[in-house]
């Protein structure tokens, strides 16, 4: 019994390990992939947008009149 028992870890220990490591590999290339392209959107822009929570008083602005930033 101890045996049929040790024989279904080592099994399952080597399901997880060669699971994990095929599964890791996909996730670095399409996460690269992902940045590549978001980079390539901002060298086209020129432009970074940064987003806040909509409730809240931004601690900076841009001064419509001088187009320059202001801190509150």
């Amino acid at each position: 019994m101890k045996e049929i028992l040790t024989l279904i870890v080592i099994i399952n220990l080597i399901g997880i390990i060669i699971g994990c490591g095929t599964g890791t590999r996909e996730a670095i290339l399409t996460n690269n992939s992902i940045e590549k392209d978001r980079l390539e959107i901002i060298k086209e822009k020129a432009v970074i947008t940064v987003a806040g929570p909509p409730k809240e008083t931004p601690f900076f602005l841009i001064n419509p009149e001088t187009n320059e930033l202001v801190s509150l």
